[in-house]
């Protein structure tokens, strides 16, 4: 099978099984536990590591613009430090994570003017994933994708502070709005940022062929969803 296609299939899998549960229970984004539950469910996808960036020049303080192949990272008015790096470069650290990663800063002075890092993909996308270490101050308490809000509440381990974010949603989207508005520290390292692009219009003719099949095991898959 083209290894394109089967792209498409997958998304459109996991396309039609949401529109089904979300029906019903009428929610725009799937949250997961684990990256192993969001690459299950998911299928194939593209992922940003980092390990091709060897510049660990900061941005400066007044901001600016990380660019990857895939997508931006729009970064305000920060404390510096803020760009790719690893644990023996001069930024931010982020043990629980492995070689190079990027390192972002959502410090808020105040609550009319929070500081923000926006990722913009270049194409609309559906499933969105990342691992973010060295979560301070009781993790990120303002993460917006498609129109929802969401907290990442940090996990301790032996390396530190880290929490797994990984959503799919019904409706497309290009940004994930990271920030805080209580005027809390909050550096953060964030690695391995996986995402799946729109289905093309191949896929969509896969799902018309599967809406009716899944339909047919809505309710058994009901209690999944939830």
């Amino acid at each position: 099978m083209n290894p394109k296609f089967r792209h498409c299939t997958s998304a459109a899998t996991v396309l039609a099984t949401l529109l089904l549960c979300q029906s019903d229970l009428q929610a725009a984004l799937t949250r997961f536990a684990s990256r192993s539950e969001w690459n299950a469910a998911v299928g194939a996808h593209q992922t940003e590591d980092f390990e091709s960036f060897t510049d660990f020049t900061p941005l400066p303080f007044t901001g600016g613009t990380f660019s990857t192949s895939a997508f931006n990272i729009l970064v305000d008015a920060n404390h510096g430090g803020i760009g790719p790096t690893n644990n023996a470069g001069p930024q931010y650290r982020a043990p629980y994570l492995n070689g190079v990663y990027f390192v972002g800063d959502v410090h808020s002075p105040e609550t009319s003017h929070p500081h923000f890092n926006t990722i913009v993909f270049s194409t609309p996308i559906t499933a969105f994933a990342a691992t973010f270490s060295a979560l301070d101050d009781h993790g990120i308490d303002d993460v917006r994708i498609a129109g929802e809000s969401m907290k990442l509440v940090p996990t301790p381990s032996r390396d530190g502070l880290w929490s797994f974010l990984g959503v799919v949603s019904t409706t497309p989207f290009t940004t994930i709005d990271i920030r805080n508005a209580n005027g809390k520290l909050e550096r953060y390292g964030m690695d391995d940022v996986g995402f799946a692009p729109v289905p093309e219009p191949a896929a969509i003719t896969t799902l018309a062929f599967l809406a009716p099949a899944l339909a047919i095991r809505r309710r058994a898959s009901l209690a999944s969803c939830q």
